[in-house]
């Protein structure tokens, strides 16, 4: 009796090797920059940087310098949705994920907002929290002039391409 699953010697078939899935990869939603857009855009995450590298060397920053440790404080992330510290920031810089002064602002001040959540205000470390922030606000005001340049060129130049796209439709 022949059966169609064995092989004519009558043993069973080799099993088919495990294929990964693979996933879709999406189109990236963002519109592809121009050099004279990613020289501004590189030039901003650059100054930001600067700035978190300043941050992180004041005393006050050490807390806040690398992501809160899973292991020791697993309860911190059923607390906090959005964590963020200076070595994530100093990452997203490097990505060039910061295209305005007000999202790297929003992100900084985000460490202070999240610190007070879990700690409570009588708590050291959001009092050092505060103090970073403001030392980060008082930096980003002494490059204000720099960032608003940067800024301008890279909004200018986004406006000028979308004006482009327009009158080609």
């Amino acid at each position: 009796v022949y059966e169609a699953s064995l092989l004519p010697d009558g043993s069973a078939p080799p099993k088919a090797p495990k294929v990964a899935k693979i996933k879709a990869v999406k189109p990236n939603p963002a519109p592809l920059l121009s050099p004279e857009q990613q020289a501004a855009l590189a030039g901003l995450n650059h100054l930001f940087h600067q700035i978190l590298t300043q941050l992180s060397g004041l005393p006050m920053a050490w807390p806040f310098a690398k992501p809160v440790n899973r292991k020791e404080y697993p309860h911190y992330y059923a607390i906090i949705a959005q964590p963020i510290d200076l070595s994530t920031m100093k990452i997203r810089c490097k990505r060039q994920a910061y295209r305005t002064r007000e999202a790297f602002w929003q992100e900084l001040e985000r460490i202070h907002t999240n610190c007070l959540t879990f700690n409570l205000a009588d708590h050291p470390f959001t009092g050092m929290a505060w103090d970073l922030i403001e030392r980060g606000k008082e930096l980003l005001e002494r490059h204000s002039p720099e960032i608003d340049r940067l800024e301008h060129s890279l909004s200018s130049l986004m406006a000028a391409a979308e004006e482009e796209e327009v009158s080609i439709e």
